[in-house]
């Protein structure tokens, strides 16, 4: 944890002197090492931060990129915390920038668009024990909507899906779900 804490602070070094969509990204990771120790409120903290750093220095797509990525982290931060308001207004926020996009942006690695949105959705939607929205998330890809993001993103999606048809008394479903995201693992 030390040397991820020593990588955070070197990226934040360099990203003050970079464009907002690094700064954004640097603070998604700040607020990442805090979701790593448990801290969450501290994590939604640190994203609060970024987001209003991105919008005082951000134009165009580029701005809902910038806003997009730390949005996402604090989605996820508010459904481990359990705070339904703060992942609701998250999810709202992510799902607006999202539609400025027809297929996901990838900017060092991190993406931001429509489907990794929805990937994150899943995923805090199981957090906060909202299951049956999980699995409605997730009937959205298919043949119409297939998931073009590589295979970090959507293998833990199927282990999501697993974990709420779980929940749900879908246990046939939920192995399927766990068989189709080992075989994406990278």
């Amino acid at each position: 944890m030390t040397l991820a804490d020593l990588a955070v602070t070197k990226q934040k070094l360099a990203a003050a002197q970079a464009d907002p969509v690094t700064l954004a990204i640097a603070g998604r990771d700040t607020a990442g090492v805090h979701l790593n120790h448990g801290e969450f409120e501290d994590g939604l903290a640190v994203v609060d931060r970024a987001i209003c750093q991105v919008e005082t220095h951000a134009a165009g797509q580029g701005r809902s990129c910038a806003l997009g990525i730390p949005r996402l982290r604090g989605m996820t931060l508010a459904g481990r915390l359990k705070d339904k308001a703060t992942a609701d207004r998250h999810i709202a926020e992510s799902r607006r920038l999202a539609r400025d996009f027809d297929h996901d942006a990838n900017r060092l690695g991190n993406h931001f668009g429509p489907q990794n949105t929805a990937v994150h959705v899943v995923a805090t939607s199981g957090d906060l024990g909202r299951h049956q929205d999980a699995i409605d998330e997730m009937s959205r890809f298919g043949s119409r909507n297939p998931l073009v993001l590589p295979a970090t993103r959507t293998s833990p999606l199927h282990m999501n899906v697993a974990r709420s048809k779980l929940a749900l008394g879908d246990r046939t479903g939920a192995l399927e779900e766990l068989e189709k995201a080992w075989a994406l693992a990278p």
